[in-house]
């Protein structure tokens, strides 16, 4: 649990400038043909189903692997399936709501670079849920 606990800070401290420390992934986006062949229920259901996955596309944040490292440690798959439901909920719910902001395709540039202009925001907001997930693994460690 301690090293979980380490990956968590880590994290934190990646998120904030403090700690260089390489992200291991593939470096692969979803499939953007799936646009251009369906709606765009389906096209947001698909890119959510693969951003889901967690391990099959780029990550933009190291919260996957201290969440990983913890689904591991703990030996409680249902544990860990909540864990994992959480983070997918959270980066499939961009896809499924970004249609709400865009009238057609030409607003999807905007909206990201909407997005990008608060990159240092959520990189922050990130390392808070870090923390906050090495908080509650130490009061699971202190606890016992």
């Amino acid at each position: 649990m301690v090293v979980a606990i380490v990956l968590w800070l880590a994290g934190a401290g990646r998120e904030l400038g403090l700690v260089r420390v390489p992200l291991p992934q593939p470096f692969r986006q979803t499939r953007g043909a799936w646009a251009k062949r369906f709606s765009g229920v389906v096209t947001s259901t698909l890119w959510g189903a693969d951003i889901g996955f967690v391990f099959t596309t780029r990550f933009t944040s190291f919260g996957v692997w201290p969440l990983a490292a913890s689904a591991v440690i703990w030996a409680r798959p249902l544990a860990g399936a909540v864990l994992f439901l959480g983070y997918w909920s959270g980066r499939a719910l961009s896809v499924w709501v970004s249609p709400v902001f865009v009238r057609d395709a030409t607003g999807a540039l905007a909206l990201v670079s909407q997005v990008r202009g608060q990159y240092t925001c959520m990189r922050r907001v990130h390392a808070i849920a870090l923390t906050c997930g090495a908080v509650v693994l130490m009061e699971t460690l202190f606890a016992n």
